[in-house]
């Protein structure tokens, strides 16, 4: 398979086009991708390039990732938050908008960006606030705190008890007591 890469040759020494030829020749080992050198230009700069670009709307970072070069990933988010009219979605529609949209933004991201925790909190806490933020008759309430890791370790025989109610002793770690009465 053949790939062209589209970068122009301005100037160069001949140690930096050997090194480069030998980049290349590693890249056609691994890859099995033959690069065509009749479509293939290279530009040599002098100075510091400051910005890459992005590819497939993810940017191309050449410094550390930090909250403020990622702060564009919230701003995705909250633009899809404010584009919707949360009065006319019931909570499972909330839910399922919040999966299929808001923490598939995420996770694009993700797959080549290691975003900082704190960043994925921030958004997880925008999610939580659009599905439990408000309703007709005010604010929703959470009955699971959003801290909690609910890990059922537990088959459903195990929440069940012989005469068919539910075992309460099993939900006291996660759900308030005023709720299990």
């Amino acid at each position: 398979m053949q790939t062209s890469l589209p970068v122009k040759v301005k100037y160069s020494k001949e140690d930096q086009a050997i090194v480069l030829k030998k980049v290349l020749d590693s890249f056609y080992e691994y890859s099995k991708h033959k690069i065509n050198a009749h479509k293939t230009n290279v530009c040599f700069l002098e100075g510091r390039v400051s910005n890459f670009g992005s590819y497939l709307e993810v940017p191309l970072f050449h410094d550390n990732v930090t909250n403020s070069s990622l702060w564009f990933v919230v701003h995705k988010v909250q633009s899809k938050l404010q584009g919707w009219d949360v009065r006319s979605l019931s909570l499972a529609g909330k839910v399922t908008l919040a999966q299929s949209v808001l923490l598939t933004i995420l996770k694009y991201f993700m797959q080549s960006i290691l975003i900082p925790k704190g960043l994925c909190e921030k958004i997880e806490r925008m999610v939580c606030q659009f599905v439990w933020g408000s309703s007709s008759s005010g604010l929703l309430v959470n009955l699971i705190p959003g801290h909690a890791s609910i890990d059922l370790d537990y088959s459903l025989n195990d929440m069940v008890t012989s005469d068919g109610t539910w075992n309460l002793d099993l939900f006291q770690l996660w759900l308030l007591e005023t709720v299990i009465r």
